[in-house]
C-alpha cells in the first residue's frame, strides 16, 4: 500500500468519524472535519505500524515464519485497503452505520489474515492464530496501559 493510500484509508477513517460526531452533536464546522480527518491518518497510520509489527514478532519469533518486515508489511497494508470504505459510516442512518461498520471490519480481518498467510507461508490456521495472538497481546497491553 503507497503512503497515498495509507492517507486515503486514515482520511476516510477520520473524516467518517468526525462526520458521526458532529450529526450526533448537531454542530457542523469545517475545523472539526479537518481535525477528524488529520487525527484519522496519525491514528491509522500509527495503528498500522504497530500491528504490522506485532505480527511480524509473533509469525517470525513464536510461529517461525519466513519473511523480512518490508516482506510482511506491504502486502498487511495493502489488505486495509477495503477499510477505505469506513467512509460509510457517516450516513447517518443507525443501521447501515453498523452494518457498514461490521462489514468493513470483517472484510478488513479477512483480508489481514489472508496477507499474512501468504506473506510468511503459513497455513489458514497458522496464520488465524497469530491474528488472534497478536489481537490478545494488544488487547492486554492495552488493558494494562488504560489501566493507569
Amino acid at each position: 500500500m503507497s503512503s497515498e493510500s495509507r492517507l486515503r484509508l486514515g482520511i476516510s477513517l477520520g473524516l467518517g468519524t468526525a462526520l458521526i460526531n458532529a450529526t450526533e452533536s448537531g454542530v457542523f464546522s469545517a475545523t472539526g472535519l479537518l481535525l477528524g480527518g488529520l487525527l484519522g491518518v496519525i491514528t491509522a497510520i500509527s495503528a498500522a505500524l504497530v500491528w504490522s509489527m506485532t505480527t511480524f514478532l509473533i509469525g517470525t519469533k513464536l510461529f517461525r515464519g519466513s519473511t523480512s518486515y518490508w516482506g510482511l508489511v506491504r502486502p498487511l497494508f495493502y489488505s486495509y485497503s477495503p477499510a477505505l470504505l469506513f467512509i460509510l459510516i457517516a450516513i447517518p442512518v443507525f443501521p447501515i452505520r453498523q452494518a457498514a461498520g461490521a462489514i468493513v471490519g470483517g472484510w478488513t480481518v479477512i483480508a489481514g489474515v489472508f496477507a499474512v498467510k501468504n506473506a510468511m507461508g503459513f497455513s489458514n490456521e497458522r496464520s488465524m492464530l497469530t491474528f488472534v495472538v497478536g489481537v490478545l497481546i494488544l488487547s492486554l497491553l492495552a488493558g494494562f496501559f488504560l489501566s493507569f
